[in-house]
């Protein structure tokens, strides 16, 4: 299966995340649907293990460095309660967009069920998709090196706003949609804004980095070399992903699914 059930599109009277018969198998036979992620782990020599949400347990996560979650946006209060212990422990936590926004019947929470996680809250409904959108970078940082001759970079067609629970510093900000044609209304109605791109925190060992974005999508069906942003991330929360590279692969879908039912994936040394 692709995973790529809304929950605007279709009805079911069981659990959005319950397992086809093919996810049944052995890990190492079962569908890759996330290959947006996992395609730069591959290419970069890392090695990473595949994990489906029903699958979360303490006890299963125990021994990797980092845990990969690419807009998984259907989690029970269960598989969010195992991140969050997951994370306390010192485990470090990449994210992006809508990932814990719903529980498993596709209900919409009033917040992220891995807020406390991610240290943001989402202030309401999702935005997008647009073209056109960027990132400014407000301060250098270990995730932009490698972009040092400009202040702006290609940005997620679709995002959730967010407000930082404390203030970290803001690495990457927002720069809204703005028209890419006719010429002379290609402009930004807004040239700063104060709402992050990315939250990048520490906590204990545990290092997280959350984009509210469709980041990885985004820039894997536009084929940009701002592709390796998301990817390198977890060189700042975790040692097994250092030196990511920055080609993409092949092409992926661009039509957006909220709620796009991914396989977590995890990394190990």
């Amino acid at each position: 299966m692709n995973g790529t059930y809304s929950i605007r599109e279709q009805k079911r009277k069981e659990p959005l995340n319950e397992k086809s018969s093919a996810e049944r198998c052995h890990p190492s036979t079962a569908p890759i649907t996330s290959t947006v992620s996992t395609t730069p782990c591959s290419r970069g020599r890392f090695v990473f293990d595949f994990v489906h949400q029903e699958d979360l347990s303490a006890e299963t996560l125990a021994k990797y460095r980092a845990l990969l979650i690419p807009n998984a946006a259907y989690f029970r209060d269960s598989e969010c309660a195992t991140v969050h212990e997951y994370a306390a422990r010192g485990g470090s936590v990449l994210a992006t967009f809508e990932t814990s926004r719903y529980n498993e019947w596709g209900e919409r929470r009033e917040d992220f069920g891995l807020a406390g996680v991610f240290g943001a809250n989402a202030l309401g409904e999702t935005l997008g998709p647009q073209d056109n959108t960027y990132m400014r970078i407000e301060q250098r940082h270990a995730v932009t090196s490698g972009f040092e001759g400009t202040e702006l970079l290609p940005g997620a067609e679709s995002r959730v706003a967010v407000k930082a629970v404390q203030t970290p510093p803001l690495v990457l900000s927002v720069v809204p949609h703005y028209p890419w044609y006719p010429p002379e209304m290609v402009y930004p109605r807004a040239t700063k804004t104060t709402e992050p791109a990315v939250i990048l925190r520490q906590d204990g060992r545990s290092r997280i980095a959350y984009f509210p974005g469709d980041i990885d999508r985004t820039f894997w069906s536009r084929e940009t070399p701002t592709s390796a942003l998301s990817f390198k991330t977890p060189s700042v929360g975790s040692s097994v992903t250092h030196g990511s590279r920055r080609e993409s692969g092949e092409k992926a879908s661009s039509k957006y699914s909220p709620g796009r039912l991914s396989p977590v994936t995890r990394c190990t040394s």
